[in-house]
């Protein structure tokens, strides 16, 4: 699982944060929240899906319309957090949050 500087290095070799989740993203399988597509262009093969997450209060949320990643980096300073990358259906940009490891969101692998 890559971990929060792999996540980086990724972002800034694809244009940085503001322009990564459009190029990520896949070319279909997007929507946004009226249903409309909302996809990308998916520059370099990453193929990017829109696989949702798990939410305390709601249960499973935002399958179709976002995409959030598990870094393997945890928090310093709580060790039930770790660092969760996120792409959103309107988004081009990518966001990083600190977040509790209880919730359940995709991971992708680093090849070796």
């Amino acid at each position: 699982m890559p971990s929060k500087e792999e996540w980086e290095a990724l972002s800034n070799f694809a244009g940085g944060f503001d322009v990564v989740g459009k190029r990520l993203k896949a070319k279909d399988g997007w929507n946004d929240y009226e249903g409309k597509p909302s996809n990308g262009v998916d520059k370099f093969g990453f193929a990017a899906l829109p696989g949702g997450r798990t939410d305390t209060e709601k249960g499973f949320v935002n399958a179709g319309t976002n995409s959030n990643w598990w870094s393997s980096t945890e928090d310093n300073d709580n060790e039930n957090n770790a660092w969760e990358y996120w792409i959103g259906n309107k988004a081009d940009k990518m966001y990083k949050f600190n977040r509790d490891k209880s919730i359940m969101i995709s991971v992708r692998y680093v090849k070796d």
